[in-house]
């Protein structure tokens, strides 16, 4: 009988090595499938012109073009180095950007309290239950105490569904290594246990967000 994949630190880093040189896959990746529509939706709560960003776990940096379009000073993290060394060669000395750097420990290299927005995009469902918590607080200590972290996710994925089995080895495992699945309340308990004050946690699609479908939080 097969059995789930035990995750570890050293099977995710290798696993997101992985498809980070699977150039042909990125595609598939949420935020280069939806980056203008998430854009879209933070410039409806706060505007980014002037505004220091920081995309915490920023994967092959498929958000950061549409940050910058909005005229946002960008730093990006992330625990890949690959990843960070991919987004340096792609966007160094072009207007706005500031910067990628590697999280090691769990820890950005950054002071406390120094942007204005964060963004977390498909992040917290491939995190082990442990870093969980310190995740969100290292997100909470980035942030001014006057800004605003986005945080994105599956909502109500079905895992099951979703799981691969690997012939070779005989384990079960999710193909994109998510280890949970959230609910808009789970997200919301989190956040507030981090100390967040949440003024908007639900299920959305972002298409309605691209630009050819654009909508507004003000119609939600």
């Amino acid at each position: 009988m097969s059995e789930a994949i035990e995750w570890d630190h050293e099977l995710i880093g290798r696993y997101w090595e992985y498809w980070s040189r699977r150039v042909d896959r990125h595609s598939e990746y949420f935020s280069n499938r939806y980056g203008d529509g998430i854009v879209q939706f933070l410039q409806d709560v706060v505007p980014l012109k002037d505004r220091r960003v920081l995309d915490f776990g920023c994967g092959p940096g498929f958000l950061i073009p549409h940050l910058l379009d909005a005229e946002a000073k960008v730093n990006a993290t992330d625990t890949s180095s690959e990843a960070v060394a991919l987004v340096t060669d792609k966007f160094s000395g072009l207007t706005g950007w500031e910067g990628a750097h590697v999280i090691e420990d769990g820890r950005a290299p950054f002071e406390n309290d120094v942007f204005d927005v964060v963004t977390c995009i498909e992040t917290v469902e491939h995190v082990l239950d442990d870093d969980l918590p310190p995740l969100l607080s290292e997100l909470n200590r980035l942030v001014s105490p006057t800004g605003i972290v986005l945080v994105t996710t599956p909502h109500l994925e079905n895992i099951r569904f979703n799981t691969m089995f690997c012939a070779n080895c005989n384990h079960e495992f999710h193909w994109r290594q998510h280890v949970r699945s959230w609910t808009a309340d789970d997200l919301r308990g989190r956040m507030e246990a981090a100390g967040f004050e949440v003024i908007f946690c639900r299920g959305i699609d972002f298409k309605m967000w691209q630009s050819q479908h654009r909508t507004s939080v003000k119609d939600l």
